[in-house]
Parts: structure tokens; C-alpha cells; sequence
């Protein structure tokens, strides 16, 4: 989906300004979608342009007054039509694991380090998406979904990280010495 079907998914969801958008995707939504302020803005200036969202000026924390959005109900009516034509699909893109593949080519020091702040960037966002599952216990249906599939997602990566961490480091070293090494993960639980 691109970045104005998203827009407005967010705005079906309450008002909120540029900024509130990037926040939510921040706090919550970042384990399946990234969105930053370079596409954000434009996309909301598009959709108000076409009349699908509309804004108010209100007073900010800052200095400058800022721009709270809101859906219309052609908005409304162009969310439904794209989300019933959207291809469900689910993508990937992570730098940690194309490193990971190339693991190899580095120092094993270095292959370490990056996991362990991969895993320490999991944790984090474990322990800050549980408090945010709890809060809203009893809301919306949709976003209970993907907050609970976001929290079994990262709960699976931290303990492949953990259990696997030390022996794929042992093998890049074996390798690294010009011995032959294989890595054989260790994948805890079975999903038939």
C-alpha cells in the first residue's frame, strides 16, 4: 500500500497532524510499515488537494501553528475502495539481515555487535508495543490485531537472536580461519 492509503488509514482512526502521524508509526507501527516526514507531508498535502482529508490550523507545542487533519467522507469512501482493491502482500526490507548475509565479509567483533543492538532494539520496542497492547485493551479490533502479531514477531526474533547468536559467531570464526563451517539455526517451536 503506499504511503497516502496509509494517511488516510490513520486518519479513519481520528484526527491528527503530520507529526502525530509519524509519531503513531514511531510508537506502534513501525514492526510492518515505515513512513517518514518526507512522504507524510506530501501525501497529506495530495489527499487534502483532492479533497479526501481536511485540516484545521491549531496551536502547537512549538513555535509555529500546525496542521491537525481529518478525514472526509470522500476520504472515508476512497479508503474503502483502495483497501477492497489492495493485494495483501507482506514485504520485508531489513538492512540487519542483508548484513547478516553478508556476515562473512566482516569482522566477527562486528557481526556480534550488531546483533546484540539488534537484539537490545527489539527489546525495546517489545516492552514499549506490550505497554501500548495493554493500555488498549477493549479498542479497536484492527489495531488489538496487528499490535499483538507485531508483539509475537518481535518475541520470535529475540529468541532467534539469543539462541542462535553464539554459534553462528563460532562459525564465522571457524570460516574466517579458512576451516570449513556450517551454521545449523536453531528454530524453536513448529508451525503445522
Amino acid at each position: 500500500m503506499d504511503i497516502k492509503t496509509v494517511c488516510l488509514g490513520i486518519l479513519s482512526l481520528g484526527e491528527a497532524s503530520g507529526y502525530d502521524i509519524k509519531q503513531r508509526f514511531e510508537r506502534t507501527y513501525r514492526h510492518f510499515f515505515a513512513a517518514g516526514y518526507g512522504s507524510i507531508y506530501p501525501a497529506l498535502a495530495n489527499l487534502a488537494e483532492r479533497g479526501l482529508v481536511r485540516f484545521r490550523v491549531a496551536d502547537g507545542p512549538g513555535p509555529r501553528p500546525r496542521k491537525v487533519y481529518s478525514l472526509t467522507v470522500e476520504g472515508r469512501r476512497e479508503l474503502r475502495a483502495r483497501l477492497a482493491e489492495a493485494e495483501p502482500r507482506h514485504r520485508v526490507h531489513s538492512d540487519f539481515m542483508l548484513l547478516m548475509f553478508l556476515a562473512g565479509e566482516l569482522d566477527t567483533d562486528r557481526v556480534e555487535t550488531v546483533i546484540d543492538a539488534r537484539l537490545d532494539e527489539v527489546r525495546r520496542h517489545y516492552a514499549s508495543l506490550a505497554l501500548r497492547h495493554q493500555d488498549a485493551a477493549g479498542g479497536d479490533p484492527g489495531p488489538a490485531f496487528v499490535r499483538g502479531l507485531g508483539l509475537a514477531l518481535l518475541q520470535t526474533t529475540a529468541r532467534y537472536l539469543e539462541d542462535n547468536r553464539d554459534g553462528f559467531a563460532a562459525a564465522l570464526r571457524t570460516r574466517a580461519r579458512g576451516d570449513n563451517a556450517s551454521f545449523n539455526p536453531s528454530i524453536r517451536g513448529d508451525t503445522s
